[in-house]
């Protein structure tokens, strides 16, 4: 069964919603401070590129592993 854009979406943001959840439940046992730095973050970021086109939620999954050591843990958006 072919996905609709709908069906694509929905399973990226569905994706996303559990990386979310899963900082959010990890913010009691886990340090405040990031685990690496910018320079961390980006080396993460600077992978190869799939050689085609990729399933969104894949493309969020491989964004969030990316960031997460870079990562402050403060649940507040109240951050200076």
């Amino acid at each position: 069964m072919t996905q609709t854009p709908t069906d694509r979406r929905t399973a990226a943001l569905d994706r996303a919603r559990v990386h979310a959840t899963a900082w959010l439940d990890s913010l009691a046992d886990r340090p405040v401070p990031a685990r690496t730095d910018v320079a961390g973050v980006v080396e993460a970021l600077g992978r190869d590129l799939p050689e085609g086109p990729t399933p969104a939620e894949d493309v969020v999954d491989l964004l969030a592993e990316a960031v997460e050591p870079g990562l402050v843990s403060m649940p507040s958006g109240r951050f200076f």
